[in-house]
């Protein structure tokens, strides 16, 4: 498998002098020698040159670092192409010198016309700093002074590439208990909402008029590996909510009580852990309760403790309009102690 995700020949290859490159089956050195013409297969370009060749793992790797190597390149190795700095050119002036003797990656050696240094370089290892830019090929639209490679025209920008503009305006959540007090417009205009009918109901503060955020636990990882894992498992006594000293005792439950967290798309059990780790909000000078509840959960388990209701029913599919990432940080809930 890291053969693959390295990436191999798939028939015998030759450079651009016809002198042989690699044989076929044989792993690549460098993503550099990817092509797309099928001579090659790839699983992901960034690890090519973990596996330089049949039985070397360079993930392996625990050498003693040489002298002047503060960066530790026989440590392990980083993708892509086992450089530990990223857009190391920036770290040489237009004219190719670093800009600091202290703090120099690499630099440019006109004599031997290749960038050279204390890192694999993260540029064209052959393009002079006086370069124009390129017309075609990988660096293409880089110049001898453009850095930043992964962008079209190599330079640093302040903003990402987002659908809803380059700095957008505070929206609130689809679900909130208050009205955006930064905005006329409530919630964002261009996210992805689902429409998947009373699955995707929203709720409203004066029915819903607790905030819910879910969440990790340190002691567990993800979701199936603590359900199937014993020694994860046994780490919680059971699917719990944290709820805040005064809002159980306005609510009239203690702590370990079986309640109830009910959103307009589901509703689930779980216990009441009474923690003063949950703070009330006080938002536009009102106070808002908040509750939060882990994830990890399941209707399946190898212990009882593993099993139970799924924290992410409750959830709106909303997605924020780049990545389509849900919105399962803030949303309304209400909430009931079972009699």
């Amino acid at each position: 498998m890291l053969k693959e995700c390295n990436g191999y020949a798939t028939d015998d290859i030759v450079d651009k002098d016809d002198k042989p490159l690699y044989k076929k089956g044989e792993p690549l050195k460098t993503f550099g020698h990817l092509r797309d013409d099928g001579s090659t297969a790839c699983g992901n370009w960034i690890y090519t040159g973990i596996y330089p060749e049949e039985g070397k793992n360079l993930a392996l790797r625990r050498e003693k670092p040489k002298e002047g190597d503060y960066l530790g390149h026989g440590w392990g190795f980083v993708w892509p192409a086992n450089r530990r700095i990223i857009y190391n050119r920036a770290s040489a002036d237009p004219s190719g010198k670093p800009w600091s003797e202290k703090k120099k990656l690499i630099w440019w050696d006109a004599e031997a016309k290749k960038w050279v240094g204390n890192d694999v370089p993260d540029f064209s290892p052959t393009m002079a700093p006086d370069a124009p830019r390129a017309k075609d090929g990988p660096f293409k639209g880089i110049s001898g002074t453009d850095a930043f490679i992964m962008n079209p025209h190599g330079l640093g920008q302040f903003f990402a590439s987002i659908v809803d503009g380059p700095f957008p305006e505070h929206y609130e959540p689809f679900e909130s208990p208050t009205k955006n007090l930064l905005s006329k417009v409530q919630n964002n205009p261009v996210a992805k909402v689902y429409n998947i009918g009373d699955l995707n109901k929203l709720g409203t503060p004066d029915k819903y008029p607790y905030i819910l955020t879910t969440y990790r636990l340190t002691e567990h990882h993800a979701a199936g590996m603590s359900r199937h894992v014993p020694w994860l498992s046994e780490l919680f006594f059971g699917h719990f909510a944290e709820i805040g000293p005064e809002m159980a005792k306005e609510l009239g439950f203690q702590n370990g009580d079986m309640i109830t967290v009910e959103t307009p798309r589901a509703k689930i059990r779980v216990r009441a852990l009474v923690t003063e780790r949950i703070k009330p909000f006080v938002i536009n000078g009102k106070k808002v309760y908040q509750v939060g509840i882990p994830w990890h959960w399941g209707y399946q388990g190898v212990m009882k403790s593993a099993r139970g209701d799924i924290t992410n029913d409750l959830v709106a599919s909303l997605g924020d309009p780049t990545t389509f990432i849900q919105e399962s940080k803030a949303l309304l809930c209400n909430v009931r102690k079972e009699a």
